[in-house]
């Protein structure tokens, strides 16, 4: 190959002028390069001797290495890549390299699958594997390596393919890559028109496309495209469990569950798909059958924070304090520094009567929100401060709504909740000013006229709390016994609320 020759040749032009030769060695490489190289040298200025110079006789270096002109067509260079002639391909075709595992120097059996091999305009479904022959005798590389016709593995390991592709392989091929760069729209209409080209359609270009409509919030199309998977090939990996998930989300919570109660007869159950079933079970009101599914979902996943959390509401929704304790407890102990898990066990606590758990856990919630720079909720406050009041530790319930409502003096709830303390501290006084200011900052807040009542009617202002009473009833509260009470002057006052 005359182009490698000259290669060859113009690196023994370097050589004189850097290692000393002996002269007749010299003479010889000069002779050989005037045959053959080029005319423009690439080498430096300083390695090219002048024609019929002569160089010093050195002894460093005997005459054990001829330059490669005895070879004129020497192998090319480990890191030099041969392009393939331009007259092997016959038909049109494009070339496909991927990565693959194989080492250009280890043995040239190779196995790859298309799917993986062939990244660029090619295969939307593929299963058959390139089986590697052992490399022909004639080769264009030291390390490449011939896989047939049509497939040559390259010496940096990269597989070249050449095949032809029709229209639907191409549109497919722009899918896959839309898809991949987050570019649904068009991923969805290359998928489209892969389809129209393809005869008959495959499930995987449903799958594909319903998996799309998915994501871009269109789950009405997605259960079409699912439903036609499920008449291709009924047992589709992952058909129904995605099919359950598009149906969930649109609202068809009988059919999500159908689908998931089918992808856990398939095969292995999955606690993923229990959970998912449990919320289509949720919604249509079966809260055994919810209750049942998060029972196996955490026997797999026993340290999921969701599940726990999910089993913990249901507990508590059937009236199962203790048990909804229970899973709250085994989630913080996995997250102690989440301040919303703080919130729910301080609710439930509270409800179940543990008010030093409670105000515990409304105090660390609030301290973990200052922490990481973000303000804590007014109900957290009000929480820790009604705990506090139900120990009778007024003093402190109040310094906390102070906090509160430094924080924030236009919150209506915590204007009212310290009145209501500062009425159970038998500070009645203050308990009207706040409740004066919660009712001015929000006029329609039914609490607050509530216990503006109860405190009135304790301190013998029968005629201001009647008129509070009429202003819930106008609010559309029934407190028809309250007035009836009170216009006939007897009786006591109605309970409050904290």
């Amino acid at each position: 190959m005359p182009t490698k020759a000259k290669t060859k040749q113009r690196a023994v032009v370097k050589k004189p002028s850097t290692k000393s030769a002996p002269a007749k060695k010299v003479a010889a490489g000069k002779r050989a390069v005037t045959k053959k190289a080029a005319p423009k040298a690439s080498a430096p200025k300083k390695a090219a001797p002048k024609k019929g110079a002569t160089t010093k006789p050195a002894a460093k270096k005997p005459a054990a290495k001829k330059p490669a002109a005895k070879k004129p067509a020497a192998k090319p260079s480990a890191t030099k890549k041969v392009a393939p002639k331009k007259s092997a391909a016959k038909t049109p075709a494009a070339k496909k390299s991927v990565p693959t595992k194989a080492s250009a120097k280890k043995a040239p059996s190779v196995k790859t699958s298309a799917t993986k091999a062939v990244k660029s305009k090619a295969v939307t479904k593929t299963s058959r594997k390139v089986e590697a022959a052992k490399p022909k005798q004639r080769r264009r590389g030291a390390n490449d390596v011939r896989l047939g016709d049509d497939a040559v593995l390259r010496e940096d390991g990269t597989l070249e393919i050449r095949m032809e592709l029709t229209p639907a392989m191409v549109a497919a091929a722009a899918a896959h890559t839309a898809l991949e760069e987050g570019d649904y729209a068009t991923g969805i209409a290359q998928l489209s028109r892969a389809i129209e080209l393809t005869d008959p359609p495959s499930a995987d270009q449903y799958f594909a496309r319903a998996k799309a409509h998915y994501q871009v919030g269109d789950f009405a199309r997605a259960i079409l495209d699912f439903d036609r998977v499920l008449r291709i090939d009924p047992s589709y990996k992952d058909l129904h469990f995605d099919k359950g998930k598009a149906e969930l989300r649109a609202g068809k919570h009988a059919e999500a569950e159908q689908s998931f109660s089918r992808d856990l007869d398939g095969g292995a159950p999955s606690p993923i798909s229990h959970y998912n079933r449990h919320i289509a079970r949720k919604a249509q009101g079966d809260v055994d059958g919810a209750l049942v599914d998060l029972d196996a979902a955490l026997r797999d996943l026993p340290d999921s924070v969701p599940i726990r959390l999910a089993r913990s509401e249901l507990r508590a929704t059937r009236g199962d304090l203790r048990g909804a304790l229970e899973d709250i407890h085994c989630a913080i102990a996995m997250q102690p520094d989440d301040a919303t898990l703080r919130d729910r066990r301080a609710r439930l606590a509270f409800r179940a009567g543990e008010y030093e758990r409670a105000a515990e856990d409304f105090e660390r919630a609030i301290e973990l929100e200052i922490a990481a720079a973000a303000t804590p909720s007014p109900e957290w406050y009000a929480g820790q401060a009604l705990s506090l009041g139900q120990l009778s530790r007024y003093d402190e319930a109040i310094a906390v709504l102070d906090r509160a409502i430094q924080l924030d003096p236009q919150e209506p709830s915590a204007h009212c909740n310290r009145g209501w303390l500062y009425h159970l501290a038998q500070r009645n006084d203050e308990a009207l000013r706040d409740l004066d200011r919660a009712i001015a900052l929000n006029p329609g807040y039914a609490k607050a006229y509530h216990n503006r009542a109860f405190v009135r009617e304790k301190l013998g202002d029968t005629d201001a709390a009647l008129s509070d009473y009429r202003r819930l009833q106008d609010l559309g509260h029934d407190v028809t016994e309250s007035i009836e009470r009170l216009e006939g002057s007897s009786g006591e006052g109605s309970s409050p609320e904290a």
